[in-house]
């Protein structure tokens, strides 16, 4: 009797030794340095989204639907981190629009429009000596995009109008910086595989940082090896990754339920970016901006204008400087801030009617500063919420508007996967201004701002948007 109750509680010892040693995973994903990394992706998106404004004298209703297909390339290695992005978009755009001018007249306008639109940004950062030390930093950003529309204007006449509309614009960046940004997905992926099976009793004891850091960077070179069959890969990719966590020693039992799970967290990889770690960046920007329409006016059934039109052509330079700190707080949750100073001149040349309009350069300023924090519970969903606030100094390109001007965003999303390569993600931003300067500088290639100058809100005013839409991941 004494034999089989000191056998009992020497069963239950060591199962409750194992239930510890297994019951929490203690990993710090911001210590996680990211091995070489060569990473493509192509993306079709569709979307629907609609937009209210209201302000002092106007307010409007928008509708919009895209179709766009998202390239986006990364390379990370000891001396080189580099980021390109490339959309090819096409979609329609439905307007109902109200104002009231100083003298009382109501103008109301309403039509649609059809839009094309390619750009392409990259950034690269150098590393002269430490991985984590100085760089220097060559971006750029180049934009072309046109559309045809077709509006009724109803005021003291009913007209209509027709366009159609061309334009380029790009940035190019000459930059140094000291510090470094890295992405923690992988090491949180790697984590997950880990807990998931400790949850399903798969696991003989915990994880060492280092076995998980190797799990990651074994996930890390499968998701960049080019298969030209998807099975192929897939297969190769489970079996490498079955390799690293036998390895670890650490599987219990490698059934049924193990492939499952390991499977299963795989299937949903790379469907979130995180980063760790800080940097300053200080430059000089070349901006530059053309546009050409043609347009073709009938008031009250009468042709006014059908002609040609050269727009206008856009030149600056600025200087800026920035700094962007990204940390995981934990492995669920991640807290993000940056705050940056543009400032600079511009000058604008105008031709409307074979009549010119040479502006003198203008000074123009934006100080932006973001705070964002994210809450990522598993691999198939998460959500995040930036708040971005920005104040303007200068004069628009038409000399209007000088003095100061504010304008405080807040934006949400959140992400949901069906299925490893078919996402919904669903967008609400608010955005309240007061004497925004329109063409403040706002570089394209800044991920984090996200901000949208183009709406050019001089005045007071209060707006809102919710859209949501479908992305398939073609590879």
């Amino acid at each position: 009797m004494l034999l089989k109750t000191n056998a009992f509680f020497s069963l239950a010892l060591a199962s409750l030794y194992t239930l510890l040693g297994v019951a929490q995973i203690d990993y710090n994903l911001k210590d996680f340095q990211t091995p070489d990394i060569h990473y493509r992706r192509l993306d079709a998106n569709t979307s629907l989204s609609g937009n209210q404004n209201n302000f002092e004298n106007s307010n409007s209703t928008v509708g919009v639907g895209t179709l766009s297909l998202d390239f986006y390339g990364y390379t990370n290695t000891d001396k080189y981190i580099g980021k390109q992005y490339g959309r090819a978009n096409g979609g329609f755009r439905l307007l109902d629009n109200e104002s009231e001018s100083p003298t009382g007249e109501v103008y109301k306008n309403k039509g649609g429009s059809s839009n094309y639109y390619l750009q392409g940004t990259a950034e690269n950062r150098w590393y002269t000596n430490q991985r984590d030390g100085g760089y220097f930093g060559l971006h750029g950003a180049l934009g072309y995009q046109g559309g045809m529309s077709k509006r009724e204007l109803t005021g003291v006449s009913v007209d209509l109008l027709e366009e159609n509309d061309e334009s380029i614009n790009g940035q190019l960046y000459t930059a140094y910086g000291i510090g470094r940004i890295e992405p923690v997905t992988y090491a949180r992926l790697a984590y997950d595989t880990y807990d998931w099976l400790r949850k399903k009793g798969r696991l003989s004891g915990s994880p060492s940082n280092e076995e998980i850091d190797e799990l990651a960077a074994t996930m890390i070179e499968v998701a960049n090896t080019r298969f030209f069959d998807s099975r192929f890969k897939r297969i190769f990719q489970l079996e490498q990754i079955d390799s690293t966590l036998r390895s670890s020693g650490l599987i219990s039992e490698a059934d049924m339920v193990y492939f499952a799970q390991v499977a299963d967290i795989w299937g949903y990889a790379n469907n979130f970016e995180r980063g760790s770690g800080s940097l300053w960046e200080f430059g000089a920007v070349g901006d530059f901006a053309y546009e050409d329409y043609y347009y073709k006016r009938t008031e009250n059934d009468s042709v006014i204008r059908d002609e040609k039109v050269v727009g206008w052509n856009d030149l600056a330079v600025y200087g800026y400087a920035r700094y962007m700190n990204q940390k995981p707080i934990s492995v669920k949750w991640q807290r993000d801030y940056d705050v940056a100073l543009y400032v600079g001149t511009g000058g604008h040349f105008q031709e409307i009617y074979n009549q010119d309009t040479d502006l003198n350069p203008n000074f123009r300023s934006t100080l932006k500063a973001g705070y964002q924090f994210g809450y990522y519970p598993n691999t198939r969903t998460y959500w995040t919420t930036r708040i971005n606030g920005f104040v303007t100094y200068g004069e628009n390109s038409d000399a209007s508007n000088e003095g100061n001007g504010y304008a405080l965003e807040a934006r949400s999303q959140l992400y949901y996967w069906f299925t490893p390569r078919f996402r919904l993600s669903v967008n609400l931003r608010l955005v309240y201004s007061d004497n925004y300067v329109a063409d403040s500088f706002i570089p394209l290639i800044d991920d984090s701002m996200v901000y949208d100058s183009s709406a050019g809100y001089n005045g007071k005013g209060f707006s809102t948007s919710l859209g949501a839409s479908l992305s398939y991941a073609l590879f």
